[in-house]
């Protein structure tokens, strides 16, 4: 009997301490110590100025590791603190051009997604950049083989690329002629990786853009796409090899309206009023056709066009044998000026002339004898 309740009260001890270690709270990151970022996230909230300021100057430091923490910031922050790391963020997105800087922009656009003072505070700081942001993504493009080409703003075709938001700040007089985006090519020369198309992303205040993406480039169209959300209105165009043609898009045929000066259409001799009926022997009933066809081709591909030369008889076609190009070469004669670079409110040339308004002179004081000596 003693020995029957002995082991009753060793299985009652056992179940006891079982539930006990089953229920007992696990530990939470939350009781973790907080990292050095996350202590300099909680001074911004201090009540002595002193000690934000040095907080800020500190997180204005961080390394590009430690940049996500400032982006992601604390479960409960305050609204002060909210507008304060946004401050940081668009500092660090100033002063440095490169990955740092580069980061610190997309944690911007992360932020400005969210609700509440924070969501505000990131949104009208990409806006404000707006001009610094396009100019870096330009130059970035050109750098991994693309090329933007911009129009001037009261052309009829750039009329469909209006602004998305509100102008920015030094977006008008003393900045250049006026151009506005209208294409961005990603020819057969990118060496960028899909993560790189970011940089599309930065011209998110512009409507009805058209990106090219060129048979060679490794792009997939499709990623491409994926950014319909930051650029509304935005077409995506695949294209081969390039012929230097315009044709009308509302006909049933594929009538030549403008040959480009010293492209492969004009070296071969084709004409405004030409009707192209087929390409290597593949018949072409509209601009569209022969679009289709040609994105299949490489620069430097030879193809075979029969034409209806405008004025002859409809018997008379006439044969052509094009060499096509590269869109690398391509002249667009709309096409104008990019804006001078802008390096933005921290960098040298913003106290160059054509980076900001230009100064109107005063007046020279009229002298009146008696008064002024």
């Amino acid at each position: 009997m003693v020995l029957k309740m002995l082991r009753y009260c060793i299985l009652c001890t056992v179940i006891w301490f079982g539930w006990a270690g089953f229920c007992e709270e696990p530990v939470r990151a939350d009781d973790a110590p907080a990292s050095p970022v996350q202590q300099l996230l909680e001074r911004l909230s201090s009540a002595d100025y002193s000690i934000r300021q040095q907080a800020r100057k500190s997180l204005r430091d961080v390394p590009l590791e430690q940049l996500p923490e400032l982006v992601d910031g604390l479960s409960e922050p305050s609204a002060e603190s909210c507008v304060l790391r946004v401050r940081i963020l668009e500092e660090i997105m100033l002063s440095d051009t490169g990955s740092r800087g580069e980061l610190a922009e997309q944690g911007l656009e992360y932020l400005s997604l969210q609700d509440g003072p924070l969501g505000a505070a990131a949104k009208s700081t990409l806006i404000r950049n707006s001009q610094l942001r396009e100019s870096r993504a330009r130059l970035a493009i050109e750098r991994l083989g693309g090329a933007v080409t911009y129009r001037n703003p009261n052309s009829p075709e750039a009329m469909m690329a209006r602004p998305a938001l509100p102008d920015a700040p030094g977006t008008g007089v003393g900045f250049g002629p006026p151009a506005i985006p209208w294409s961005i090519w990603l020819h057969d020369s990118w060496k960028g990786k899909p993560e790189d198309l970011w940089h599309l992303r930065r011209f998110s205040r512009w409507t009805g853009l058209v990106v090219y993406v060129i048979k060679g480039s490794g792009v997939d169209a499709n990623d491409v796409r994926m950014l319909t959300g930051w650029l509304p209105g935005m077409v995506v165009q695949e294209r081969g090899a390039s012929l230097g043609i315009r044709a009308g898009v509302d006909q049933d045929s594929c009538e030549i309206r403008e040959v480009m000066p010293g492209s492969p259409a004009d070296r071969a001799s084709l004409a405004v009023g030409d009707r192209i009926l087929t390409a290597d022997g593949r018949r072409i009933r509209s601009f569209y056709d022969l679009v289709s066809f040609l994105t299949e081709k490489s620069p430097r591909d030879t193809v075979d066009f029969e034409v209806l030369r405008a004025g002859d008889a409809g018997q008379n076609i006439r044969q052509f044998k094009v060499t096509l190009g590269s869109w690398r070469t391509h002249e667009d004669p709309d096409r104008v000026a990019p804006p001078p670079d802008f390096a933005g409110p921290q960098g040298t040339s913003y106290l160059l002339l054509h980076d900001r308004p230009p100064q109107v002179p005063m007046p020279e004081p009229q002298r009146i004898e008696g008064i002024l000596r």
